[in-house]
């Protein structure tokens, strides 16, 4: 009996720390989550739920066709795109997924609706954007975290963990270095910083990161109005910023 009140207590200041730095716990378990600019949110379940796609639907999780998947973006208009963990990339078009041409390990939509992917390893995890039915790629390689702001500019994360934006048709490297970025639809940038930065999140604030509450993040997303979700932990809690 003691042990289980032990448990419990500890099972409630750990809640109660996650509410005070103002995380919300969202029920579920994620190893991707997807915030479009209309607010709707998507998550890739866990490896024990079959890598499931969910979408949040007034307060639960409804499931989509497929398994096996990979990564999603979404944008504007219910526009929805995935990868599976073949690499092959998905258009969600009335009702059910469309392949489409490519392969890729990483994609993001901008609230503009444009679509870019990194490619797979046989294509040096370049960039690309989805234009007039095929895949446009810019320059460089070896990327691994992608997101796009309102105007339709790429940001990446490399595989050094450098982080550019385009900019003037040429890449900018802006200071720090994350494991993923995400874009909202009012502007706003986000990182999740390295190990050595215990896996914070940043909010980029007149040419400077500012580091949000919490740590031990993996995933993240941001919503039309610039609140954040992310994903935490080994064991891919779901929160959502305050």
């Amino acid at each position: 009996m003691r042990s289980f009140i032990f448990a419990s207590l500890l099972l409630v200041i750990a809640v109660g720390f996650a509410l005070a730095q103002g995380w919300t716990e969202i029920p579920g378990i994620a190893t991707d989550i997807a915030v479009d600019a209309d607010g709707n949110v998507w998550i890739v379940g866990s490896a024990q739920r079959g890598h499931l796609i969910f979408r949040w639907d007034d307060g639960a999780w409804v499931k989509a066709p497929g398994s096996k998947w990979r990564s999603i973006a979404s944008g504007p208009k219910k526009a929805v795109y995935a990868i599976n963990r073949e690499d092959k990339v998905f258009r969600w078009k009335s009702n059910d997924w469309k392949e489409l041409p490519g392969a890729a390990t990483d994609l993001a939509v901008g609230a503009d609706g444009s679509v870019f992917i990194i490619g797979s390893e046989a294509k040096g995890h370049r960039i690309y954007m989805w234009k007039d039915g095929s895949w446009s790629d810019y320059p460089g390689s070896n990327y691994k975290s992608i997101a796009v702001d309102p105007d339709g500019n790429p940001y990446v994360v490399s595989s050094d963990n450098t982080i550019h934006r385009w900019h003037d048709k040429a890449w900018q490297k802006i200071p720090g270095s994350a494991t993923d970025v995400a874009i909202g639809a009012d502007g706003s940038v986000f990182i999740i910083g390295t190990n050595s930065q215990d896996h914070k999140i940043y909010r980029w604030d007149d040419g400077a990161w500012t580091a949000l509450p919490g740590s031990n993040f993996r995933q993240l997303s941001v919503g039309p109005d610039g609140k954040v979700w992310a994903t935490k932990g080994d064991d891919g809690k779901i929160f959502k910023l305050r």
